[in-house]
This record gives C-alpha cells, structure tokens and sequence, in this order.
C-alpha cells in the first residue's frame, strides 16, 4: 500500500531511517502520515512527512531532497515502488521550534495520487 511505498522512497531519498507518526533513537528524525481523500481505482491521499533534527540547516537540505523526488512536474514518469504508482505534488509545509524536544520540526504536505498495479 501507499505507506509501504512512501517509506521505502523516503528512505532511498535520504538514506535515513523512516518512521510514521514519531521518530526515535538519535536524531535527525523523518515520520510520516497518510490521510485517505478519496477511494476509487485512482486514490488519493495526503502525506505529510516531518524531519525533526537540532540543526535548522541540516532539515532545510533534508526537505529538498525529499520536494525533489516528490513534487513532480507533468513531464516526469510517475514513481512505482511496492507495487504502487504515485503520482504527486507539494501542497504546504511549514518550520517550527519544538520547545518541549528542542528540535526543528520541517513539515511537507504532499496530495498524492496512486494505484496499486
């Protein structure tokens, strides 16, 4: 499904360990949650996917990484990985000082589009 697929192209993205909902061990962190919008044969879904990390700079370079394998212009070929096809784009994001971790929080928000083949 979706959350196979967006793990495992997190993680070949960034070569970090990739976790949903909250991260753990020694940081940076990248977690991830998928929110169904709409069934059918073509889903979509929401993913946010947050990096967590004490250096602001380091989660800035992390995210582009990640906007550039996610946010696909029309003329790129879609991504297939565990049997899904995804097609997506970047809809929001955000930075934040975590006070209660001391970290920076760097959130996208991508709406993807996808099928299982």
């Amino acid at each position: 499904m979706l959350e196979i697929a967006i793990k495992d192209i997190l993680k070949e993205v960034t070569g970090l360990k990739v976790t949903p909902i909250f991260g753990t061990g020694k940081p940076p962190f990248l977690t991830y949650t998928v929110t169904p919008i709409s069934g059918g044969a073509v889903k979509e879904s929401q993913v946010e996917v947050k990096i967590i990390d004490c250096d602001y700079d380091n989660t800035l370079k992390i995210r582009e990484k990640i906007i550039t394998k996610l946010d696909m212009e029309a003329k790129d070929p879609s991504l297939v990985n565990s049997n899904v096809v995804i097609r997506s784009g970047l809809a929001g994001g955000g930075s934040l000082f975590n006070d209660s971790i001391q970290m920076w929080e760097v959130s996208c928000i991508f709406i993807i589009n996808w099928r299982r083949i």
